[in-house]
């Protein structure tokens, strides 16, 4: 699957037919000989290109561009004769150079009243800003130019804005505001009948769905973009969508069918790169079905029509080095990735470069190369992280849903337990799961230890930043041979650049910086032992690390291990007292061989280890869950001072909550029942000159405004309801008070954008510590949400918990760990307590009741 950046990306010369329109209300035409000529060439490209001759509509737009340089015309006019040759295929300095004209025009606008003309400039600047990938500077622009137009009742040029702003939220992958905005502007096409703008947003709606993994929505705005009968382009990117669902839903010869189909049409209209990449895709299905002979003929026609373009080329050596892999050639595959590699550096392209070190890894592999397996391994880890850094777990999660990332860190793991040594398994797991928590702290890179390599990477960055300038300057001035020229020597400067970045990080080292073996050792307390689990290969595996020696265990077959954990639960939730435990200790606990003085385990757990009840299984033992090794250093880096106060939200008024597209999306059909019982257990936790939020002030503002009142919390403890989605992480949602513009739902995706510091959080709510297997980031949920946001601590649970017996529990709780007078106890000793409280009530004895609670982060 397509990542969703590039789908977005994939929109982008549709997406320019509507900026042609807006360019005309730029300035009032100017007066003279030619005027005239200008706009019989610009009317002659636009007819072209709504016919699909985009070739030949260029070279319209090419002239008119020409005549109005040559005749003095205002640099609106100038500017819309750019416009109209946007191409998403066009090389990065056109959108620059757009993009500075366009806030250059702005200014004079601003600065002459001119208001109307100001704001269609500020359209088209959010749009350029987003095709440049920076959405988050062309959100606000779009949302002023919105407001306008609302205020005034332009209801057209306000669904364009919503339509802009969809495709700038989803470019920095905010689902829920996407949605909201595309919709808006969905719900205005309709009444009106526009299917230009309905396949527009069609698009963004699509994009969205297939994010979240909803592809019954995603289908069905595929299936009517389709049925609009959209012009030769937009119907090649519908093609590709479609053909993204059907290989998701496993229908290979599908996906396959529409890959070809969708190469001809870009083919017939001579988008000759497009077609070409189009092809690839198809040979990487092909490779994937075994097809081999159809895979080498693919690649033969490809580089007939597509060798000339560097990316082509780097791509190519790529699936010729799928080929030999897929033909057991490994040594002839190694060579192909590695020049494969090479290429794509120098464009650069990450995403590139990550899958050919990925096949270049399992060519090591297959040649018993381990150590160049283990070097390309890091170094591929190092370009993910790169290519993530800044986001969030969770976007960057979603970013790299692709079938290339997860094909990586399967090889990472792979490569792990093949390593003889097991600090190299250590260093390799980490690699694969540190980000949840040190994406969100400020971890920079090391500074190179070679003073030559740091005077010449020093140099090669000033020269990159000068040449970048005069290219900016050359675009300015709008003369095309000036910037060809400039640009040149900024791809140039450019290539030398990342290259030096390259060998400055070590390029076998990756770009996010984790503990090491010994470091992690010395995180531990006498008593404790750190378990890294791992599903690799249909096994599960655990790296076992205590004080004095460090050994992996092979725990059981994948199968098994899920079979244990279904049937464990399966006897919980029917809220027996007595629960036969045999067969899950059998599977988990009996293979680690742990010895009398471990005390406590400290887990980063994977696949089923994140939803067993741990206190139930292990009695004798406290068990925490940690993100990672890395992930617990920084907690405890992070932490500071206790805090004083608790900050506590129950019983949000969800009575006027809307059943629309997030309540699907959550599976939940009918209402929300009121939680009353959860006022009173907020009102048990809390003291005087505490906080207590419920009813109207349990919003997502009311919780926002708060949680700025403190540097840190003792306790943020929210007792709502909960809804995890295994299968849409993103729209996992605690819900809260609808109240203003907000919907109530506080989903995983707004969490990581939130400062939660707290000494603890808890989440009383159903399924809160549930969360998604991600490859790159271990268990995504709301636990490693708040870790991230700042939390030191969260106390969370597995299933739909029972209102009186967790209001119980939680009082215990409080009472224990944060008393009013004295040293409370540790976390986890509190939680055992707790729990042995509940469990001591007759009525509440089954472990249904009280066993679901775990506990993530700081032990202590």
């Amino acid at each position: 699957m397509m990542p969703p950046i590039a789908l977005w990306r994939a929109t982008a010369a549709c997406r320019a037919c509507g900026l042609l329109l807006l360019a005309l209300a730029l300035a009032p035409a100017a007066s003279g000989g030619p005027v005239e000529d200008f706009e019989a060439r610009m009317e002659e490209g636009r007819t072209l290109y709504a016919a699909g001759k985009y070739q030949p509509a260029d070279a319209s737009f090419a002239e008119a561009f020409r005549l109005a340089e040559a005749g003095g015309l205002p640099a609106p006019r100038k500017l819309e004769a750019l416009i109209a040759r946007l191409d998403p295929l066009d090389e990065t300095f056109q959108y620059l150079t757009l993009r500075d004209v366009t806030r250059q025009i702005l200014a004079v606008q601003v600065a002459a009243g001119d208001l109307e003309g100001a704001v269609q400039t500020q359209m088209d600047l959010g749009y350029l800003l987003t095709v440049l990938n920076n959405g988050r500077e062309a959100i606000p622009i779009l949302r002023d130019a919105l407001r306008y137009h609302e205020t005034r009742g332009n209801a057209a040029e306000a669904a364009l804005a919503e339509t802009r702003l969809g495709n700038a939220c989803l470019a920095t992958l905010s689902l829920k505001p996407a949605l909201a905005h595309a919709m808006a502007a969905e719900s205005f096409y309709r009444r009106k009948g526009d299917a230009s703008g309905l396949l527009e947003v069609l698009q963004v709606l699509a994009i969205v769905h297939l994010t979240t993994g909803d592809h019954e929505a995603a289908r069905e705005c595929v299936e009517e973009g389709l049925s609009l009968e959209p012009i030769p382009l937009y119907r090649a990117t519908y093609m590709s969508l479609r053909s993204v669902l059907l290989e998701s839903s496993g229908d290979l010869a599908g996906a396959l069918r529409l890959r070809e189909e969708a190469a001809a049409c870009l083919h017939e209209l001579g988008d000759m790169q497009a077609a070409a990449e189009e092809w690839l895709q198809a040979a990487r299905l092909l490779v994937g079905q075994g097809r081999v002979d159809e895979v080498r003929r693919k690649c033969d026609r490809i580089e007939e029509i597509g060798g000339w373009h560097p990316y082509m080329d780097a791509a190519l050596r790529n699936r010729r080095g799928d080929l030999a892999l897929a033909l057991k050639e490994p040594a002839a595959a190694s060579v192909l990735y590695e020049e494969g590699v090479a290429r794509a550096s120098a464009l650069p392209d990450p995403a590139l470069v990550c899958e050919g070190l990925t096949g270049l890894a399992a060519s090591r592999i297959a040649l018993d190369d381990l150590g160049g397996a283990r070097d390309a391994v890091v170094r591929a880890l190092g370009v993910v992280d790169r290519m993530t850094m800044g986001l969030s777990p969770v976007r960057a999660a979603l970013t790299g849903q692709g079938g290339g990332r997860r094909h990586l860190f399967s090889i990472a793991k792979r490569t792990a337990f093949l390593q003889p040594g097991t600090s190299d398994t250590f260093d390799l797991l980490e690699r694969t799961r540190a980000g949840a928590v040190a994406s969100a702290a400020d971890v920079t890179y090391a500074s190179p230890a070679d003073p030559d390599l740091a005077r010449r990477h020093q140099a090669a960055r000033e020269k990159f930043e000068q040449s970048r300038l005069r290219c900016e300057a050359a675009g300015q001035t709008g003369r095309r041979a000036d910037v060809k020229e400039a640009t040149q020597e900024y791809r140039r400067d450019l290539r030398d650049y990342m290259l030096m970045e390259e060998l400055v990080r070590g390029g076998s080292t990756a770009g996010r910086e984790i503990v090491g073996l010994s470091m992690a050792r010395a995180e531990l307390s006498p008593g404790d032992v750190l378990l890294l689990g791992a599903l690799e290969g249909g096994r599960l595996r655990a790296l076992v690390i205590d004080p004095e020696r460090e050994r992996v265990v092979d725990l059981c077959s994948e199968q098994q291990a899920r079979e244990a954990a279904e049937s464990l639960l399966a006897a919980v939730w029917t809220k027996a007292e007595r629960v036969d435990l045999d067969g899950a200790r059998a599977r988990f606990l009996d293979p680690l061989a742990l010895p009398p003085g471990v005390t406590r385990i400290l887990m980063s757990p994977d696949g089923p280890l994140s939803v067993l009840p741990w206190s139930l299984l292990e009695p004798r033992r406290e068990v925490v869950l940690v993100p990672s090794a890395t992930a617990l250093c920084l907690l405890r880096r992070l932490g500071g001072r206790p805090g004083r106060r608790i900050l506590a939200l129950g019983a949000p008024d969800c009575s006027s909550l809307r059943k629309g597209w997030l309540l699907r999306a959550l599976g939940c059909s009918g209402g929300l029942e009121a939680l009353p019982e959860s006022l009173e257990e907020v009102q048990a936790v809390v003291r005087p000159g505490d906080v207590c939020l419920s009813g109207a002030t349990a919003s997502e503002r009311g919780f926002r405004e708060h949680l700025a009142l403190e540097g840190r919390w003792r306790a943020i403890h929210l007792a709502c309801h909960g809804f995890t989605n295994l299968r849409r992480p993103g729209w996992t949602s605690l819900i809260l008070t609808p109240a203003h513009e907000e919907d109530g739902f506080l989903t995983l995706l707004e969490v990581f954008g939130l400062r939660t510091p707290a000494d603890l959080v808890v989440l009383s709510a159903c399924e809160s510590g549930l969360g998604r297997e991600v490859d790159s980031e271990g268990i995504l949920g709301f636990p490693t949400a708040f870790l991230s946001a700042g939390a030191s601590r969260v106390l969370a649970s597995l299933w739909k918990v029972d209102s009186d017996a967790t209001r119980a529990l939680m009082t215990k709780f409080h009472e224990r760990w944060n008393p009013a007078e004295g040293p409370g106890l540790p976390a986890p000793v509190a939680l055992r307590e707790a729990q042995a409280f509940v469990r001591s009530k007759p009525r509440w004895a089954a472990p249904f009741y009280w066993a679901g609670w775990v506990l993530w982060g700081l032990p202590d």
